[in-house]
């Protein structure tokens, strides 16, 4: 929880593993990056990649999260705002 900003705001950076193999799963887009900069680097291509976020956010209206021993996890709901309802989205 962010405690500067005046409403509750989360940031969740991570990992997506694997739930079986426990190694990097192949369509989270932070590891293909993060292999494909290890690649670059290794591979005498080139000397420098850049590399920047995906201009995406979201706001949500409501947000419960429950880390308990057995029963950890996140609900999200968010209402569909005129302009999506307008485009259907």
């Amino acid at each position: 929880m962010d405690p500067f900003f005046a409403q509750s705001t989360m940031v969740i950076l991570c990992d997506i593993l694997d739930p079986v193999s426990v190694k990097p799963y192949n369509r989270d887009p932070r590891g293909n990056c993060q292999e494909g900069r290890s690649l670059h680097e290794g591979g005498g291509v080139g000397d420098t990649s850049f590399v920047g976020p995906e201009a995406e956010f979201f706001v949500f209206d409501d947000v419960k999260y429950k880390a308990d021993p057995y029963n950890t996890g996140f609900q999200a709901r968010l209402h569909r705002t005129a302009i999506q309802r307008r485009h259907r989205l």
